[in-house]
């Protein structure tokens, strides 16, 4: 299709409409000539309209535009051209973790400890920082997180989700985010920094696992995280490491007073638990996983409807000692346990 012309932006390839926003790969020329790629997000055509969200949306665009982090996707700019709200930021050549995680599965793959543990100290370190400036993330969920092709870790909508919330608050809007929304705020619409930390914690589980956190779909989910007699933090396995275990029991336990008091002390439990893994993840090692997962010539366009499968096999997994894999090239069925103790694509 023909570029179409967006300010000084030209939109080459519509990538996804996410549950707010239609997400493109957009090309701006630089001053020296030279042409960047990156990713505009607008705000959908009738939620422009609501001046609740557009506030929320460009509200939050303004608190995430100066947040520098490695692991963070950069927000370059923000506005509204012909009345339709926009977002451009860092394009990332890569996938989605949900996209990445259902790959995995499909290809009857388990992720190693010592990687999923990596993934998770990345998403820390995005959390830690963005904390201390005082962004939440809101509803941080696998399709949020990036895996570029050369294995780095960024984390993208920091706040900017807090519009999708906002435009959809009923049931339909909840299930559209479930299961990835905490107990307190399916409940009593809850929003701090400890959903967050429980967010967190439920993708750790995911990626340690290799299992789906709830499944039965999201009506199915949303009864549970409403249900007080429900626990997340007991569905934690107990044949992972003892460090593992308490990590995830406190992040993802439904009273929020009992979580971490913040991302700060969580980051810091898990920078712990990696420094006692026999062999360490890298993103040299996920960069492999991404070469044998996604090979060069296939689009990594992901859409937030696969970012989460609704029945996948879960990954049966074996103790064993830990080692860094060679590019997968067969089928792994083993869980590879510590020795001594995942601009962005598409997303709002």
């Amino acid at each position: 299709m023909a570029a179409i012309k967006f300010g000084k932006y030209q939109l080459i390839e519509q990538i996804a409409v996410g549950r707010i926003a239609q997400v493109w790969k957009a090309q701006i020329t630089g001053i020296k000539g030279m042409d960047q790629y990156l990713v505009v997000k607008r705000l959908l055509p009738h939620l422009s309209t609501k001046k609740a969200v557009v506030d929320i949306f460009l509200g939050e665009a303004k608190k995430i535009v100066g947040l520098r982090h490695e692991n963070i996707v950069r927000v370059y700019d923000f506005g509204s051209i012909e009345g339709s709200p926009y977002v451009a930021q860092e394009y990332v050549d890569g996938a989605d973790l949900g996209t990445f995680m259902n790959a995995m599965r499909r290809r009857g793959l388990a992720l190693g400890l010592e990687h999923a543990v990596f993934i998770m100290e990345r998403i820390g370190a995005s959390l830690d920082f963005a904390h201390k400036q005082e962004v939440i993330h809101g509803n941080l969920r696998p399709q949020d997180v990036l895996i570029s092709r050369r294995g780095d870790i960024k984390v993208c909508d920091f706040a900017i989700c807090l519009a999708a919330l906002a435009g959809d608050m009923e049931e339909e809007g909840l299930k559209k985010a479930s299961p990835y929304l905490s107990p307190e705020y399916v409940l009593y619409r809850s929003l701090n920094v400890k959903t967050d930390i429980f967010c967190a914690g439920v993708i750790f589980y995911e990626l340690l696992t290799g299992q789906l956190w709830l499944g039965g779909g999201s009506a199915q989910a949303l009864s549970d995280l409403r249900d007080l007699a429900f626990d997340p933090a007991r569905k934690v396995p107990e044949d992972l490491p003892q460090g593992l275990q308490e990590i995830l029991k406190r992040a993802m336990t439904r009273d929020p007073a009992a979580r971490y008091l913040s991302p700060t002390i969580m980051y810091e439990e898990i920078k712990r638990v990696a420094k006692g893994l026999a062999t360490r993840g890298s993103r040299q090692d996920l960069a492999k996983y991404m070469t044998e997962l996604f090979p060069k010539q296939e689009s990594l366009g992901a859409h937030p409807e696969k970012g989460r499968a609704e029945t996948a096999p879960a990954l049966e997994v074996k103790p064993e000692a830990a080692t860094v894999p060679k590019p997968p090239s067969k089928p792994l069925n083993k869980r590879i346990v510590m020795g001594g103790v995942a601009g962005a694509l598409v997303l709002v």
